[in-house]
């Protein structure tokens, strides 16, 4: 690959691809790249932002020839997204409208999730723009540290813009042909032409990291032991479940205990999430020192609602230690934050108990809902130092997709559940990291 100068370019800050299918007008905080590799996808250009240090954001457009739907391609892709990349959880799919001069055949589509890449493990955040037109299968990658979307996205979305289409398929274009059916889901609020998204909201819900698995009172024990002088009480359970967790050695607490348990206590910061259902209760809970971060966990959504295999029980909890650029997507996959389609326009408004009829263990229907959804309420509070940000509150509701639970300003006899797509939360519980760590206010209202 090499910079935009020479063969490609045309004048001005315009640069052609390198099928002369699409040409980018390059923002001027980014670098367009011709591929001349051998590479058999059909990578078409590529731009990077101009950055001196860490993961460089980059725009890659791939475009193909392409008789089929659009719901067609969207599956496509993200079967893709799952084989080619590592450790994918796919966050969010919605609708998007490509630029006019597209004249796209149907509504376009976004899809957000994380990946790792590189040797070093990164997790990275990845919005792939998918748009049908002119006969072409026109898929956007745009990525970006999770850190760095707030400041990237308006840069990474004038870069789409600046893209147009040269031309239309020829003989010499190879197309490819989607033929048949996708089985097709109708959203709570009647929309057909949409794809059923149950099993990557399944899929999505809790990649774990690499964890060991103790009982409630060993982790207590680590979070009040004396780091000068690191004694462990005479109790059989706990010997045995530290030494199952291959964390007690001969000459008393593993290096790995004793850093769970300094990172444990010298937290400058942190965030906890509660999840009530039915009166069912788990909860995660992170304490953040500097780039690393502590992370203990009961059951995750997964588990309670899909019955997911994982360490953590009833009456065990997942611990681990990660670095803090990680929380996010550590907290959203326990969540079991995944795409579902969000159709409703309007809020919906509600008694004032919901909250705490739903946390003291009762069974809660609405009747804006199916009766048979059930619903997931997540209570996020977080702090740093001496400082707590103010406690948020979403709403799972499956297949009907994700709502805050909002005060209702007008009324004090409501409350409102506000339709959230599952990116937003995403970004959200981000913001939220973001602003633990550096002290900074939030800037997403919860």
């Amino acid at each position: 690959m090499r910079d935009s100068a020479g063969a490609g370019e045309t004048p001005g800050n315009t640069v052609r691809g390198r099928q002369n299918v699409l040409a980018l007008d390059v923002p001027p905080r980014m670098t367009a790249i011709v591929d001349e590799s051998e590479d058999p996808l059909p990578v078409e250009l590529i731009a990077a932002v101009n950055t001196r240090e860490g993961y460089t954001p980059t725009l890659v457009a791939t475009v193909f020839g392409y008789e089929g739907s659009q719901p067609l391609f969207t599956r496509s892709a993200l079967e893709g997204l799952e084989r080619d990349l590592v450790s994918p959880h796919i966050i969010g799919v919605a609708d998007w409208e490509p630029p006019a001069s597209w004249n796209a055949q149907e509504t376009g589509c976004v899809i957000d999730y994380t990946q790792t890449t590189g040797e070093d493990e990164r997790v990275v955040f990845g919005r792939d723009y998918l748009a049908v037109a002119q006969g072409w299968a026109i898929q956007v990658t745009t990525t970006s540290t999770p850190q760095d979307r707030f400041i990237m996205d308006a840069l990474l979305e004038e870069g789409i813009r600046g893209l147009s289409i040269l031309r239309t398929p020829t003989s010499q274009d190879a197309v490819t042909v989607l033929a048949g059916s996708v089985p097709l889901g109708t959203s709570a609020t009647g929309h057909q032409n949409r794809i059923d998204l149950g099993p990557w909201r399944e899929r999505a819900a809790w990649t774990r990291p690499e964890a060991v698995s103790l009982q409630p009172d060993t982790l207590e024990v680590l979070a009040s032991m004396d780091l000068e002088d690191p004694v462990l009480p005479d109790d059989a359970d706990l010997l045995r479940d530290l030494t199952g967790a291959e964390l007690l050695g001969p000459g008393g607490l593993s290096g790995d205990a004793l850093f769970l348990s300094e990172v444990l206590q010298v937290a400058d910061a942190g965030l906890s999430v509660t999840m009530y259902r039915d009166g069912r209760q788990s909860a995660l809970t992170c304490a953040m020192f500097g780039e690393t971060t502590a992370v203990l966990w009961g059951p995750s959504y997964g588990q309670l609602a899909y019955g997911h295999p994982g360490e953590a029980s009833e009456r065990r909890s997942g611990a681990a230690v990660i670095p803090t650029a990680e929380l996010s997507s550590t907290v959203c996959g326990w969540l079991g934050l995944g795409p579902a389609w969000t159709d409703d326009e309007s809020p919906v408004l509600t008694s004032p108990d919901l909250v705490d009829r739903i946390v003291s263990g009762d069974t809660v229907r609405l009747e804006a809902f199916d009766p048979d959804t059930s619903l997931y309420l997540w209570h996020i509070n977080t702090w740093a130092g001496e400082r707590s940000l103010d406690d948020a509150f979403a709403l799972n509701a499956g297949p009907r997709g994700h709502f805050q639970v909002r005060a209702d300003t007008a009324n004090a006899d409501s409350i409102v559940l506000w339709p959230a797509d599952s990116s937003w939360l995403y970004r959200m519980i981000e913001d939220r990291v973001q602003a633990a760590f550096f002290g900074r206010p939030v800037t997403l209202d919860a």
